[in-house]
């Protein structure tokens, strides 16, 4: 096979992005983002794996800097986004 896969519709799928390709935003839930509520954070030094729940209950991680993640603290509301070529979109098996 090519390495393709055939999605059909109502089909359940998994969607994956990187955490590092996911960013803070300024803009309220941009269309490629979601709104998510910050569940805990972790300190590598320089960078930061931000944790939190967003829409529909679904789990989110995301490597910020140190000095963007000051306003990730465990409850806070924040934005993120990323880039449309960013997703992998994956057949999820029952």
């Amino acid at each position: 096979t090519d390495g393709t896969s055939v999605l059909t519709s109502g089909q359940p799928v998994l969607v994956m992005i990187r955490p590092e390709l996911v960013r803070l935003s300024n803009r309220p839930t941009p269309q490629n983002g979601a709104r998510l509520v910050v569940s805990r954070t972790t300190n590598y030094g320089d960078r930061v794996l931000v944790e939190g729940i967003g829409p529909n209950d679904t789990p989110l991680r995301l490597r910020v800097s140190a000095r963007e993640a000051e306003d990730c603290r465990p409850g806070s509301q924040i934005d993120v986004a990323w880039d449309p070529e960013d997703v992998h979109v994956l057949p999820r098996s029952a």
